[in-house]
């Protein structure tokens, strides 16, 4: 393949080292925000993301972020729109669903507390990780190729 060629296509692979894994460490992070956090749910929870959250993200975005981040660099659309929108969605969704499968007998203050929390503690580290490879993954290797 030619050089050139190759300079051309964005390197995936720090980004994909890099953004999997800081889903699961920022849900650790803000699990020691939260007010009202017991010490022994903490440390379940910590033990829960690591041992199901890490391989699970790397699950994630090798099955559905590399082949969409390859075919959107194929066609050359792949720019911050292209990365976070997809994220994003992927981040609103449980806290959307949420709202959908409550028991009934809830009120809607009750629904939307729950969804606000549910998307603070899973939607954000995801949309988190998601910004971390586009800037690494796709803005970093754009910023080498332009030197």
């Amino acid at each position: 393949m030619d050089p050139k060629k190759q300079l051309e296509k964005p390197d995936f692979g720090l980004g994909f080292i890099i953004a999997p894994a800081l889903a699961p460490i920022s849900f650790i992070v803000l699990l020691f925000a939260l007010p009202d956090t017991r010490p022994l749910s903490v440390a379940w929870y910590t033990g829960l993301a690591i041992m199901l959250g890490i391989p699970t993200s790397y699950l994630f975005a090798l099955m559905l972020g590399l082949p969409y981040a390859s075919y959107m660099s194929k066609k050359g659309r792949l720019n911050f729109k292209t990365v976070m929108l997809p994220i994003v969605l992927f981040a609103i969704l449980p806290a959307l669903l949420i709202g959908v499968t409550l028991p009934t007998q809830r009120t809607f203050k009750q629904v939307c507390s729950a969804s606000l929390l549910l998307f603070v503690v899973t939607g954000l580290p995801i949309i988190l990780s998601g910004f971390c490879f586009w800037l690494v993954g796709v803005l970093g290797h754009s910023d080498r190729t332009a030197e």
